[in-house]
């Protein structure tokens, strides 16, 4: 019985060990983490015209939610009425986000890879304009507001 008991306290005491390694290897893991951010996006391009010019920049304040080094995330844009929630997916360095507006059956895709304390890349978005399909492109740039 007594040896059940040592094998029984041993399992134990590796499990919480290997438990304790894992949380600690995935705390380390600081890609994207919740908190108040900047997220602007750059025009490059648009097919319909209807578009603000060419180097255009739009900034918004969004709020990203989440679980500390999740890999899935929410962001929120606080001053978008087109494109408020978002969907983060983080893999290794790379993030990437989507949105959706039905009003305008409506999609939005960004893709930015870490750069330094912040996060650059493009994105593009699309929607209905009459029966004409509109695409715009843009750099996007997220940042966080305070470390």
């Amino acid at each position: 019985m007594e040896g059940r008991w040592s094998r029984l306290w041993l399992g134990v005491v590796l499990g919480a060990a290997f438990v304790g390694q894992v949380h600690v290897a995935h705390a380390q893991q600081r890609v994207l983490g919740p908190g108040l951010y900047v997220f602007q996006t750059r025009i490059t391009g648009a097919t319909c015209g209807d578009a603000d010019h060419t180097g255009y920049v739009n900034s918004y304040f969004a709020a990203v939610d989440g679980i500390p080094a999740s890999m899935d995330m929410d962001m929120k844009l606080m001053n978008s009425s087109y494109w408020p929630s978002w969907d983060l997916h983080v893999d290794g360095q790379t993030v990437r986000g989507t949105a959706s507006n039905e009003r305008i059956n409506g999609t939005q895709r960004v893709e930015m890879r870490v750069n330094g304390s912040r996060f650059t890349g493009t994105g593009t978005r699309t929607y209905s304009r009459g029966n004409r399909r509109c695409e715009v492109q843009y750099d996007a740039l997220l940042r966080k507001l305070h470390d």
